[in-house]
């Protein structure tokens, strides 16, 4: 449902993820995250540290897939607000790298607060 109070928690949890500010959530916004992450680990061993950047980088790959409606590499903040604030009927595409979660579910729930 599209109330003014969901419209800013969407805009939020995108301002959160747009690590650059550019207005755009790309494949750099998770690799700079994941960045800040593992920098904020610095006891972890290399293992553990590669597996948090995978981690980012799989994510990224879901949101892209299922968000990035015109195809340009790139999510706006539109599409992501189409999607999360959408009725939970399935996606447009369905990612392979989740089989049967949706990434709408996940970033649905971050906004559900």
């Amino acid at each position: 449902m599209r109330t003014p109070e969901a419209t800013d928690r969407v805009q939020l949890v995108f301002s959160l993820f747009d690590a650059d500010g550019n207005g755009f959530l790309e494949a750099d916004d998770f690799e700079l995250m994941g960045s800040r992450v593992v920098a904020a680990a610095p006891a972890a061993d290399d293992a553990a540290k590669q597996a948090l950047l995978a981690s980012f980088r799989r994510y990224w790959t879901t949101l892209v897939t299922e968000l990035d409606a015109n195809g340009d590499g790139k999510i706006s903040p539109e599409e992501f607000e189409a999607c999360v604030l959408s009725q939970e009927s399935g996606s447009r595409r369905r990612s392979t790298s989740s089989p049967g979660r949706s990434p709408r579910s996940a970033t649905r729930r971050a906004t559900d607060s």
